[in-house]
């Protein structure tokens, strides 16, 4: 955080200028509620073995718990279908525990735990099948 309570995301800018990276704002009717960060992510260094990587995801404290993380990641996960890895910081454990249980519903428990680097993450294929109730992202 700098001098001014602002964040600094060094590749920001990149979100709307590289075609491998994806932002999207999540809405709960016409409010702002969250926001997504996706991006192709090259997992071997060869090219070919890309995963969906979900680089940032926030729900606002107020919008959370009502499910509306729940379906904003569910929706992502379809719009962008192939490989997928989501990982958190070590030491979060609700984020741990809320995209364990977001995974594990997505993908009815078809999902492997691994590693990115150090830190712990989910492994899973996207078929692009979500269906139901929609959050505007």
């Amino acid at each position: 955080m700098n001098k001014f309570g602002l964040y600094g995301y060094r590749y920001l800018d990149h979100y709307w200028t590289d075609e491998n990276r994806q932002a999207f704002l999540i809405f709960s009717e016409d409010n702002l509620a969250g926001l997504a960060l996706v991006r192709k992510f090259d997992y071997s260094g060869n090219d070919k073995d890309y995963r969906w990587l979900m680089s940032e995801f926030f729900v606002l404290r107020k919008y959370q718990n009502k499910g509306i993380g729940r379906l904003a990641a569910h929706q992502l996960f379809s719009r962008f279908s192939g490989p997928w890895i989501v990982a958190q910081m070590e030491n979060n454990i609700p984020s741990r525990r809320f995209w364990e249980k977001v995974i594990y519903e997505y993908t009815s428990g078809e999902y492997k735990q691994s590693k990115l680097g150090n830190q712990p993450a989910q492994e899973f294929i996207s078929e692009g099948n979500v269906t139901g109730m929609k959050v505007d992202i």
